[in-house]
């Protein structure tokens, strides 16, 4: 049976051993390499080989002889392992040219046996208009989609379908060379698919489409632009009401004189009164586009807005997330943290926490709820949902930061009563972009959050670690372990909104004086 050559490239040769003997057991011919230089001079050019890759070792070596390997060889099959947990890292060698980035969370078993599909299927002859992929947006996003079809260098189209729009998007080798949805083409037609978290996918293999190129940009450069989109798109859904609020233009007379620019036709659907989510359907504008026109028409007062505001959603799939038992706090404290939390007058809240690493979020809502069974999982996240004082619950969303963690939070609430971050404090690689999704996610100065050190030792500097995350000095970054009950105890009182002090201010008012 004909199979591929396996190149390891790995300084360390425990790592290389156990991968070598793998491989072999599945009869490849496979050859092991500690340098770059090595790799080059005894590799021949084939399209039945595949190159396995260890981050350190590759990153250790000269930059220009790093961009020689990617430029001869990712036409091949280049795997990427042990990359750090960063967006932009993984982005960038998908840009170089890998067709998998696996990184530091993935043990080399699993890594294994995840490289055995794509390389069988390397190995073997395909049929070019065989069916490949369907599923449906809420397993797998479209971000992630389009990444591991970049990645595999993949030819086709990619239709995804919504209750009410469709749209198509044509790969050539892995990039994107065109797309439309309805009246929009190109980038733009990416760009407002990337926010439709629902709907089903399909991918067809097949070299016999539309060379029409509308698309000039990388993927990368698509979804570093997305993520941007994002943040605003988030901010302005905020501002608006939820997406069950019931929108309806006023004022249309003095409307029509405003320098508020509107198509007609979108201002013809808002006319009578329709729910905001359906208004995300319409043919006019882009998701973002018009999530940023109705803010405006909000802002200035042309917008009327019906919002049932609290009401629970909490139900998916007809499925209710049990009400947990929470003993957790005294009354006295209950009182209190709905106090700080801002939770007197509403019957109901939700707190996300968000772990860099592991399962922080996750050993807290056990804590919590006391119970395993009361903790579900809906939307790629963790919920638990408990009764904190007579009339008053708290949903808690535990969730893991990955490429996704935007989206995935747009998924399951326009809004949250406060955000917990656990950081990994040993996890200093992973540093720059905790900071960004942080920065993403309290944009607004209304936002309650509170920052938590976990896996803290006495060698390591919180105050360092805060400032290379970017806090501010005035919020606490609070060490804990989110398994004793003790700590999560604390981390619940600890959340309340925390001002900057003005002294400095009146002193500096005086010295003028």
């Amino acid at each position: 049976m004909s199979q591929y050559s396996i190149i390891i490239l790995d300084a360390d040769e425990s790592r290389a051993d156990y991968f070598e003997g793998m491989f072999k057991k599945d009869e490849h011919i496979v050859n092991v390499h500690s340098t770059i230089g090595s790799t080059i001079r005894h590799t021949t050019k084939s399209d039945k080989v595949a190159f396995l890759v260890e981050y350190n070792t590759l990153t250790a070596e000269n930059r220009i002889d790093v961009i020689k390997f990617f430029k001869e060889y990712s036409k091949q099959n280049v795997f990427l392992f042990n990359v750090p947990d960063n967006a932009n890292k993984r982005l960038a060698f998908y840009e170089l040219g890998a067709k998998r980035v696996f990184d530091t969370s993935h043990p080399l078993k699993e890594i294994y046996y995840a490289l055995m599909w794509p390389i069988k299927n390397m190995a073997s002859d395909t049929n070019e208009n065989q069916m490949i992929s369907s599923g449906k947006l809420e397993n797998i996003s479209l971000t992630s989609l389009i990444k591991n079809l970049a990645g595999e260098e993949r030819t086709g189209i990619l239709k995804v379908v919504t209750e009410n729009n469709s749209g198509k998007i044509y790969f050539k080798d892995g990039y994107i060379t065109h797309s439309q949805v309805g009246l929009f083409v190109g980038e733009k037609a990416v760009l407002h698919m990337l926010f439709w978290y629902s709907g089903e996918f399909i991918f067809n293999s097949t070299t016999s489409f539309n060379d029409a190129a509308s698309i000039n940009v990388s993927i990368v450069t698509l979804l570093i632009i997305a993520e941007d989109l994002r943040k605003s798109y988030l901010q302005n859904l905020k501002d608006i009401g939820s997406q069950k609020a019931v929108v309806q233009i006023k004022y249309a007379g003095d409307l029509a004189s405003s320098p508020i620019g509107i198509v007609k036709g979108f201002q013809e659907i808002i006319m009578r009164p329709v729910v905001l989510k359906m208004v995300f359907e319409n043919p006019f504008y882009t998701c973002y586009e018009t999530a940023e026109k109705l803010a405006e028409l909000k802002s200035n007062g042309f917008l009327s807005v019906t919002d049932e505001g609290n009401v629970p959603e909490e139900k998916e799939n007809g499925e209710e997330v049990p009400l947990g038992t929470f003993s957790l706090l005294s009354q006295n404290e209950a009182e209190e943290f709905c106090h700080q939390i801002n939770l007197d007058k509403l019957h109901s809240g939700k707190i996300l926490m968000i772990s860099t690493l592991g399962k922080s979020g996750y050993h807290t809502l056990q804590c919590i709820v006391q119970n395993g069974n009361d903790i579900v999982q809906r939307n790629n996240a963790h919920v638990c949902k408990v009764e904190v004082l007579t009339q008053t619950d708290i949903s808690f969303y535990s969730l893991r930061i990955d490429d996704d963690i935007l989206e995935t939070i747009g998924k399951i609430s326009d809004d949250f009563t406060a955000i917990v971050f656990f950081v990994d404090v040993q996890q200093a690689d992973k540093f720059e972009y905790t900071s960004y999704i942080i920065r993403g996610l309290i944009k607004n100065d209304d936002v309650l959050w509170v920052p938590f050190a976990v896996n803290s030792t006495t060698d390591i500097d919180l105050d360092d670690v805060k400032e290379k995350l970017g806090i501010q000095k005035y919020i606490p970054f609070i060490s804990c372990d989110p398994k004793e009950e003790n700590d999560v105890k604390m981390i619940l009182l600890s959340l309340k909104k925390y001002k900057q002090s003005e002294p400095d201010a009146k002193i500096g008012q005086e010295e003028k004086v």
